[in-house]
């Protein structure tokens, strides 16, 4: 283990977790070892020069792509090099400044895979804040590591998070999952930041394997500000102290190097591009226009006069209610949380389908349609929110540079903002930024007055749950190290929300899942890995309303089924089953 340098609180709490993570594992480890020997000569275990040949895998399949026409591949070119040549830096903290499409997924990977290397870090740790994200970035590492000669990729790349496709895991990747023992992990913020904070076995197993690794945090700009104090400084103590590297990867960083407003930020931040403003001029390739207030029927009437357009808004029942406004008929496509992953995985296939080939194709989406969905309209359309999330809705606007002009980006004013309250944070910050603004309204300079705003000006909630606290030395000279680890996993929240899943029986396969859930015995991991692809989260009052009303409950209670496919769910829509109480469940 490694030696404390700075010796405060959270030192003494961080290396005490650390500590409990490497026994903890090592007790499960020793008994698998002798109650199921095979199971334990199976797990991962990657030769030596993996990561070399991890990193010649992804030369191999870059050079592949540099092949195509796209117009920004020379701006990818340069984020590539720039991101090879940081990699023989000293490890600590790094910034990836990089706009939507400029290929920073892919550049990070060669960061990665090069530090490694160079500085004997033992694993990547690729985290990611939306499953939409996940699956298509871990997908796109398999391609790569599919090129890697003599190891099957599913022993070099482990994707764990809720909406895993289960046809794609097998033993291997199971065991792996339990202590994150590979060389590329591609999880969620929630499965990390669980394990810097969380008291369960399956999160206490992972925590020491996050020492000396190369940890890229996709999308940084997402770090919750209620918990902004507690994450920054658990990162600086995985670098101080543990000998690992984390780049704060984003379209639009979210400022959050220490100055003398800002106190808990983090020191040494290395941006990795040398010109992050030249690159962003490089690579600008929308318009954007502030609308002001729209109502409903304004919005459907801008729609219609576009063949091929993308509207993003902020809750469920806008989205249904627009679509419906705009007419069900061939070309127009829903995008909610109320359809299963497996639903919305065909949808977006078809999406793309009609984009490339030219067709009408309108889409009214709620926020997951926004980050790391591959998507490439001339015409978006978004809702107020925060700055952040409007340069998210810009990346699925002429995202390859092939318009012979510059994409369109429109912003405007829901009529619905009383219904918007979960955003009111993000946009009342945006909306005061764009009063002071003529011009472009995403370039750096404004991104870093709104996280001005955002962050470093709200001090009172940097950790609003009062999680550092619970890190205080307890003045006992017999007991000093008593930290209240229960208190923090039961207060550290990312997802607050209290939600249950309705399983629903779509397509084929989920029929079958249903029909084998009912009468199954007992629940498995198995089953319950397939049964996240077909299940959709409701609040937990609107869940206990419906049941036995439109939801069967089984296995005593604790998952339930969907009646009637026809009847609650709609190809257009989702799951439409209404809360006793109110609408809640399409907000």
């Amino acid at each position: 283990m490694c030696e404390l340098d700075k010796r405060s609180e959270l030192n003494y709490a961080r290396f005490t977790q650390v500590s409990g993570s490497c026994l903890v594992d090592a007790d499960f480890l020793n008994t698998e070892r002798f109650m199921n020997p095979a199971q334990f000569e199976s797990r991962i275990s990657a030769p030596g020069g993996t990561l070399a040949l991890m990193e010649h895998a992804l030369n191999e399949y870059v050079h592949g792509l540099i092949h195509n026409d796209s117009p920004v591949n020379p701006c990818r070119a340069a984020v590539r090099e720039a991101c090879i040549s940081a990699a023989t830096k000293n490890p600590g903290f790094f910034s990836l400044t990089v706009p939507t499409g400029g290929g920073k997924t892919l550049s990070s990977l060669a960061f990665a895979l090069r530090h490694a290397q160079l500085f004997d870090l033992n694993r990547i740790i690729y985290v990611v804040p939306f499953t939409t994200i996940i699956e298509q970035n871990a997908e796109e590492f398999r391609r790569v590591m599919n090129l890697v000669p003599g190891i099957e990729n599913d022993r070099l790349v482990i994707e764990h998070h809720s909406n895993f496709d289960p046809d794609k895991e097998n033993a291997h990747s199971r065991l792996a999952c339990e202590n994150w023992n590979a060389p590329l992990i591609v999880t969620t913020s929630v499965q990390f930041y669980e394990s810097l904070f969380g008291k369960k076995t399956s999160a206490c197993r992972k925590l020491h394997n996050l020492a000396r690794a190369v940890i890229i945090l996709d999308e940084a700009q997402t770090i919750p500000v209620d918990y902004l104090r507690p994450i920054l400084s658990a990162l600086d103590e995985l670098v101080l102290n543990y000998g690992s590297t984390v780049v704060l990867c984003t379209a639009t960083q979210p400022a959050v190097n220490k100055r003398l407003d800002f106190p808990i930020g983090i020191e040494n931040v290395r941006e990795i591009i040398p010109e992050p403003k030249r690159l962003y001029l490089s690579l600008n390739r929308v318009n954007v226009e502030n609308l002001g207030l729209r109502t409903d029927d304004d919005l459907v009437s801008l729609l219609r006069k576009e063949e091929r357009v993308l509207c993003i808004v902020n809750t469920r029942g806008h989205a249904r209610t627009l679509i419906e406004a705009l007419g069900i008929e061939e070309g127009h496509y829903h995008l909610s949380a109320l359809m299963c992953p497996a639903h919305r995985s065909q949808k977006l296939a078809e999406i793309r389908r009609r984009l490339e080939a030219g067709l009408r194709c309108r889409v009214v989406s709620t926020q997951l349609i926004e980050a790391g969905v591959d998507v490439d309209f001339p015409v978006v359309f978004r809702s107020m929110a925060g700055l952040d999330a409007i340069a998210q809705a810009a990346g699925r606007c002429n995202r390859n540079g092939r318009l012979a002009q510059k994409g369109q980006v429109f912003i405007f004013t829901s009529e619905h903002q009383d219904r918007e309250h979960f955003l009111a944070d993000t946009a009342n910050c945006a909306a005061q930024v764009l009063e002071l603004k003529a011009g472009d309204i995403l370039d750096l300079e404004t991104i870093d007055q709104y996280f001005k705003l955002y962050y470093w000006d709200q001090t009172a909630r940097w950790d609003r749950q009062t999680v550092m606290r619970s890190f205080n030395l307890v003045q006992d000279k017999d007991f000093p190290f008593l930290f209240d680890f229960s208190r923090v996993a039961r207060d550290f929240r990312i997802i607050s929300e209290n939600t249950r899943p309705v399983i629903v029986p779509w397509g084929n396969y989920g029929v079958e899942l249903c029909e084998t859930l009912r009468i199954l015995p007992a629940l498995n991991r198995d089953i319950l890995r397939k049964l996240q692809r077909f299940s959709v989260q409701i609040s937990a009052r609107t869940w206990m309303a419906q049941l036995r009303r439109t939801i069967t409950p089984v296995h005593e209670g604790s998952l339930a089924i969907l009646m009637s496919l026809k009847q609650y769910y709609s190809d257009t829509f989702g799951l439409h089953i209404d809360d006793p109480l109110g609408d809640a469940i399409f907000v």
